[in-house]
Parts: C-alpha cells; structure tokens; sequence
C-alpha cells in the first residue's frame, strides 16, 4: 500500500515560526519564518511533486491563488524567508529589484555588486541584452547603472585612493556610499516618472471669466 504523503501546504505550515519583523519595518504584525531548508538566497524552500519551490510562494497561491504571469512576491518586511501572506503584495519586477536593493538583499549581496558586475560585462564586450539576460534585470537597467558610473565613477576613484589607508573599514565605508548613491539616484528617476506622467495627463481647461 502506498504511503500516504502529508500535503506541502501542510509541510509548510508545520515549519513556520512567528518572530517580530525587521527592525526599521513598517509591519506591526510579527514574521512567518520557514524554518525548513533555504535557496542559497535566502528563500525558503519546500519540495512540491519532486520539485523545489520557494516556500512563499507557496503560501500565497494557497491562500490567494495563481500569480499572474509577470508579477513577483514583494515582501513588505523585507525578510526572504517570512511566509506570512499578509507581508506580501504583488508587483513587477522592477519594483521587486529595488525592494532589494533597498533592503541590500540584491542576488548579488549589495547594489555596488550589480553595478560592478554590469561594469565588468561591459568590458568583456557583452552586448546591453547580453548583460540584462544575465543578470535577470532589463536593458534599460543596464544602460542606468552605465550612465550612473559615467556620472559617479570619477567621484568613486576619489574616495577609493582616500580611503584606501583605512584597509576594510574604508572599503566598506566606500561601498555604502556607493550603495546610497545608487539608491538615490533609483529614487530621483522613478520620481521624474512619476512627474512626467503627471505632466502627460490632460489638463482640464479653465473656463474664462465671464
């Protein structure tokens, strides 16, 4: 007689343990955190049908249903391996890179680790959909984080050779600067999106004075 396997839902469930969010997140209501086995980046994963898939997403098919093709998990705690569908919303994937590097959980560990891995494709002579395949971001990333380096490169060479004496505490202190560069200048762009837009929409005429 076959043996009877438990549900994954099930699985899922049974290795979830509540811990408070993040510091610094606006979530009050406390994490779902799997506590089975891990992707190498930090998501949860739980075998389905032979398969391994990420156990987030798992728990929010269960509960919300199918993701439409082209959305990805948000995790509005910004803790990868929380299962709590109530800390998730769904978004494209731009807006799911940069919850990442925002929360510095890139792939690539750090938002200076995207810029010099385009930078280090770039040249080795691969072509902008080269890189963005790749990397799993789009072309236009790629050419942003270019235009970035011709803008803040030069900046970065500075700092380098004045912070070199300071061995690792330098580098890192670089690097954060880095980092907060390049989420600022995220924000100033989809800041000016937003403003275009705004400008692009038809405006109501005003009625002159009779």
């Amino acid at each position: 007689m076959p043996r009877k396997t438990t549900p994954a839902i099930e699985r899922l469930n049974s290795k979830l343990v509540e811990v408070p969010a993040p510091p610094g997140s606006t979530i009050q209501s406390p994490c779902k955190i799997f506590g089975g086995g891990k992707f190498h980046n930090g998501y949860g994963a739980i075998q389905v049908d032979q398969k391994k898939v990420k156990a987030h997403r798992l728990a929010y098919e269960d509960e919300k249903g199918p993701i439409p093709p082209g959305q990805y998990i948000r995790h509005k705690c910004g803790n990868r391996a929380c299962c709590n569908v109530n800390h998730m919303e769904l978004g494209t994937q731009d807006e799911n890179f940069y919850d990442c590097i925002a929360e510095g959980n890139q792939i690539f560990a750090k938002p200076h680790h995207v810029l010099f891995k385009v930078l280090k494709c770039l040249d080795d002579g691969k072509t902008i959909q080269e890189i963005a395949d790749d990397l799993r971001i789009d072309c236009e990333e790629v050419e942003s984080l270019s235009e970035f380096w011709d803008y803040f490169g030069a900046e970065f060479g500075y700092r380098q050779e004045i912070l070199a004496p300071f061995g690792k505490a330098g580098k890192d202190q670089l690097h954060q600067w880095l980092d907060e560069r390049l989420v600022e200048n995220r924000q100033a762009y989809n800041g000016a999106v937003v403003l275009c837009n705004e400008m692009s929409q038809p405006q109501p005429h005003s009625q002159a004075a009779s």
